[in-house]
């Protein structure tokens, strides 16, 4: 929730649930959370509804996109000018003095 700069009450009156039904779900003390609130927590936040449901794979749709982007075929010199390209483009979505970078 920190990360998408939600409270739990703010992150309630996204998905339509109550504070408290978010609170239990944070808490743990909701063994097995609705899979609708869990893809629409996923969606408030960014995080992979898999992640939030296990702890399991990764943790956010960024990840989920490096992960399915397969270069192992290509040349060491093309694998390293693609990682120093996307090295690149996160920094520039990280940087707060980059107005033009894309949150």
């Amino acid at each position: 929730m920190e990360s998408a700069g939600l409270n739990q009450p703010e992150l309630a009156r996204r998905i339509g649930i109550s504070k408290q039904a978010v609170s239990a779900i944070i808490s743990g003390s909701t063994k097995q959370p609705n899979p609708v609130n869990l893809f629409e927590i996923a969606d408030a936040t960014g995080f992979e509804a898999r992640w939030l449901a296990t702890g399991k794979g990764p943790q956010t749709k960024e990840e989920v996109a490096r992960e399915r982007l397969d270069i192992s075929q290509l040349s060491p010199n093309s694998q390293a000018a693609i990682r120093a390209v996307l090295h690149s483009l996160e920094e520039q979505q990280h940087d707060p003095s980059n107005r033009h970078a894309k949150s």
